[in-house]
């Protein structure tokens, strides 16, 4: 029988004491204090007993990820020498692999919360029952009576929607005056969501790409004062790559949110290279024609051969470990998504790093940065050193500044995802800092509008005519 949290206290005669904990745990006040969050949070969703012997007692809890809540829930081995001795190790099959993780510590703080008493005998049925079908549906993928091992099958090539969806955006992006690209123009407004293999909707996209393209007054700026149609002076050319490759759908932009959450994918890599991105956003706002005119800059976005640096695969392997700090730090709600591309505005993209949700709704926007130095040193100590150039203290508070080009990607990111707050999180291995930034519609006014005359006036022809470059030497 399972075990689950109750409203109130509860009697408790035996239970683990907190010396013991501590005991355990030794100096570790982060991996306490952290596993009272997750306890509060309400994570531990099954604790209970899977062995009695005379002189030991073997404990397995739940708990569920603090990154994907309906994901597979850690299971977490406890094992007790008497009321209050733990043996060493406790195991938990996180990705942290220590045996002094924020979920053992919050299975071990159930216990002195609630008592030995309150566990009972644990059985696989009950395991299953607890964590219920949903587990099912996300761990199981639906197969066609056809695929069983005793059906005869026939040879056949098989391919993944996501494959077959790449497939398509990159020949439209290099032959949108096709006849596979004309022939799709006409169904343009009538393509559906492809179901996932469980038979389930993309449920936070939908509500998200629902939730953009209503959006809220904020200060009189939104997605709706910028006529999204383009302007009337471009080529034809420019108009039918427009049409073919840049303007969506909803159902189009929900897709593509749900099938590019790695952010790495061949289409998350395609929607980004025709539309302006939070992550150039600043360059083009500030760029004046000098040394370097219009077009070899845009020649160096569009053939970009960045791999990236120590610094940047830092920032990519901190960001899981500092979205996991973050939720435990504020119990906020934290859905990750991919390419987000407001249909109303589908000539700008963003990929942000999270969104916090309340009750159903996107509240914030997250995003993350990890300095390199912040492996040795806190925050606190690179701010008071110069070295993040992004933050200004002001009596006390960090502020993102605001001529950085920080500022500029989240900026763009709040009025595309129609939300009036950012959480930039700094992450650090020894002490990160959470940052909010709020809205800035003057700053907003002056970035989309000049970003508006960049992408048809410099950006969209570049991008047609090697589209049309491309189509040419396709059809020789």
């Amino acid at each position: 029988m399972r075990v689950m949290y109750e409203q109130g206290g509860m009697e408790n005669p035996t239970t683990l004491h907190l010396s013991a904990i501590i005991a355990y745990i030794g100096d570790g006040v982060r991996c306490l204090t952290e596993g009272e969050a997750v306890l509060e949070a309400q994570h531990i969703i099954c604790c209970g007993t899977t062995s009695k012997c005379d002189d030991s007692l073997t404990i397995l809890a739940l708990c569920l990820q603090t990154s994907d809540l309906r994901g597979k829930p850690h299971k977490i081995i406890i094992e007790l020498g008497g009321p209050n001795v733990i043996k060493k190790p406790c195991f938990c099959t996180c990705k942290a692999g220590s045996p002094r993780c924020k979920h053992i510590v919050a299975a071990l703080l159930w216990l002195n919360r609630y008592g030995l008493s309150a566990l009972e005998d644990l059985s696989s049925t009950s395991l299953e029952q607890q964590w219920g079908k949903m587990s099912t549906r996300t761990t199981y993928e639906a197969r066609l009576i056809s695929e069983l091992c005793h059906v005869k099958k026939r040879a056949r090539l098989d391919y993944d929607s996501d494959i077959l969806s790449e497939i398509r955006c990159s020949l439209l992006a290099a032959a949108p005056l096709s006849a596979l690209s004309i022939h799709l123009q006409g169904r343009h407004t009538v393509k559906q969501v492809p179901s996932s293999s469980c038979g389930t909707t993309n449920y936070y996209e939908d509500i998200l790409i629902e939730f953009i393209m209503e959006p809220t007054e904020h200060d009189g700026v939104t997605v709706r004062t910028f006529d999204a149609s383009p302007p009337e002076t471009i080529s034809d050319n420019c108009k039918e790559f427009y049409g073919a490759v840049v303007a969506i759908s909803k159902p189009e932009a929900i897709r593509i949110c749900a099938a590019t959450k790695d952010q790495a994918s061949t289409l998350w890599h395609a929607t980004r290279k025709v539309r302006i991105t939070g992550s150039i956003a600043h360059e083009l706002f500030t760029f004046r024609e000098k040394s370097t005119t219009w077009e070899a800059k845009i020649n160096r976005l569009l053939h970009s051969t960045f791999k990236g640096t120590q610094a940047t695969r830092y920032g990519k392997q901190c960001e899981e470990v500092a979205r996991d700090e973050y939720v435990v730090g504020t119990l906020c709600h934290v859905e990750q998504c991919g390419a987000v591309v407001n249909p109303l505005i589908p000539w700008l993209g963003y990929s942000p790093d999270g969104i916090v949700w309340h009750r159903g709704t996107p509240v914030a926007l997250l995003e993350i940065k990890s300095p390199f130095s912040g492996k040795t040193k806190s925050i606190a100590e690179l701010v008071s050193e110069g070295k993040l150039p992004y933050i200004v203290q002001h009596e006390g508070s960090y502020n993102l500044k605001q001529t950085h080009a920080y500022y500029s990607q989240v900026q763009l990111g709040m009025f595309l995802l129609n939300l009036k707050e950012c959480h930039f999180v700094v992450y650090s291995e020894q002490k990160s800092e959470h940052i909010k930034v709020s809205r800035d519609p003057s700053h907003i006014l002056k970035l989309v509008t000049t970003l508006k005359d960049v992408y048809f006036s410099q950006l969209l022809p570049r991008l047609a005519s090697i589209s049309q470059l491309g189509s040419r030497g396709t059809q020789d």
